[in-house]
């Protein structure tokens, strides 16, 4: 399982601050929990009910899934960017669109349809047990 620091460096690296190859200096991980934390408590806007979130510290375990790890990296790098101006790329653009809507799918489900017989049998259209019997 990952931790909340581990998503936090993949979301400063996405954003290019740190070159792949070279620890993320623990000033930049650390000034990111904030917003982190944010962005998490916030969802619980959109995700509704089913979602729920506590602040955590670094070393906590991200509350997600694993599979989920890629594309918050990628909403985080996104919002920090933009809460600072930042150009953001077209590929972390796609990949943050991509991880809110996995996300979304899988917390926001749609209420089960239903519809009144009102609107689905018109008076030409009603039958009663006898009409049923007299075609057979």
């Amino acid at each position: 399982m990952a931790t909340m620091q581990d998503v936090i460096e993949r979301a400063i690296r996405r954003m290019g601050i740190t070159d792949i190859n070279q620890p993320v200096p623990m000033a930049d991980i650390a000034s990111a929990l904030d917003p982190f934390n944010d962005m998490l408590h916030d969802w619980r806007n959109d995700l509704g009910s089913a979602y729920s979130h506590t602040t955590k510290a670094l070393t906590a375990t991200f509350p997600l899934e694993d599979r989920y790890i890629q594309g918050t990296a990628a909403l985080l790098a996104f919002r920090m960017l933009d809460q600072n101006g930042k150009t953001i790329s077209e590929g972390l653009e796609r990949d943050a669109r991509r991880g809110w809507q996995a996300i979304m799918a899988a917390y926001v489900a749609a209420p089960e349809a239903g519809f009144d017989t009102a609107l689905t049998t018109t008076s030409s259209q009603s039958f009663s047990d006898a009409d049923i019997i007299n075609d057979a």
